[in-house]
């Protein structure tokens, strides 16, 4: 008897600790993403790219003083109609300043100013226009064309009401007065650290974008063997599109250049099977053994 108890003892530990283990596994597997709280799986509803912030529980209305909270996960950047003339993203909805950037130094001297594929991402991590500063808003007659090259905090303010609770009489951008000012260690409130997030305006510290695709004859790069509309990409799957797990250039018009875009998909890109939690950072392509980085370097 003592023999089938201490068996069965034994056995429920054994199961236990299997339990444990698979729960650390899958803990491991797909974690939250320590810097905003999202699963980051399913879609960029569940990323810290829902700037409504409200999969995170309570909380994000203390955010409705410094922002808008239009409700809606795609208008902080995109909108079906009167989209941006100033910026030619896919029906951007965004401030995008006109801004020069410290660019680093390259071998290459075509390398230049930022791309519509980096500018799309910097009008956010360039910590140069608040966070809600739009357009187009939901609801009809809450437009400002002017919007496009300038933030009007008048018009932010007058034309939207938070739903969720108090108007925003301040927009806040991403940098050290607004955003950062309590998304960051000691900014209090319990907020999640944002700071990495926050790229600047000075660019030399980044790999560069706005870089031309180097020539032919240079043997230190792979040469992207597709091209689709207005971009140049690696087909990792050969079937002659663009999918969101393969890098690519993008081509302004004067042929194809690296962008931020070129190594970040910002709606997430699962790290496996569909529906797998999402690559860290927003990557097309995982760091693990080098993979991004030698999905354009021989090295």
């Amino acid at each position: 008897m003592a023999v089938h108890c201490a068996r069965g003892v034994v056995a429920l530990l054994a199961a236990a600790s299997a339990g444990a283990m698979s729960a650390l596994a899958l803990a491991q597997i797909r974690p939250v993403d320590p810097a905003s709280k999202f699963t980051y799986e399913g879609g960029v509803a569940n990323t810290r790219h829902n700037l409504t912030q409200r999969p995170i529980g309570g909380g994000a209305e203390l955010m409705n003083p410094v922002r808008n909270d239009y409700g809606e996960v795609c208008v902080y950047c995109h909108t079906p109609h009167q989209a941006s003339a100033a910026l030619p993203a896919p029906l951007w909805n965004r401030t995008a300043r006109a801004t020069t950037y410290t660019v680093p130094a390259t071998r290459d001297p075509g390398a230049s100013q930022p791309g519509a594929a980096s500018l799309a991402c910097l009008s956010c991590h360039d910590g140069t226009v608040a966070i809600d500063s739009i357009i187009n808003m939901p609801g009809p007659g809450r437009i400002d064309r002017a919007q496009e090259r300038g933030q009007n905090d008048e018009f932010l303010s007058r034309a939207w009401r938070n739903a969720t609770g108090t108007d925003a009489d301040t927009h806040a951008a991403l940098d050290r007065t607004g955003c950062l000012s309590c998304h960051s260690p000691g900014g209090g409130r319990g907020a999640q650290d944002f700071t990495r997030a926050l790229i600047g305006t000075d660019l030399r510290d980044d790999h560069p974008v706005g870089a031309p695709l180097p020539d032919a004859r240079v043997g230190e790069f792979v040469r992207p063997d597709r091209s689709g509309d207005r971009l140049v990409f690696y087909d990792r799957n050969a079937n002659g599109r663009p999918d969101p797990n393969e890098v690519r250039y993008y081509d302004a018009g004067a042929g194809p250049a690296v962008e931020c875009a070129s190594c970040h998909d910002p709606h997430g890109v699962p790290d496996g099977a569909r529906g797998s939690h999402f690559l860290p950072k927003f990557l097309r392509v995982t760091t693990n053994g080098g993979a991004l980085c030698l999905s354009c370097h021989v090295k």
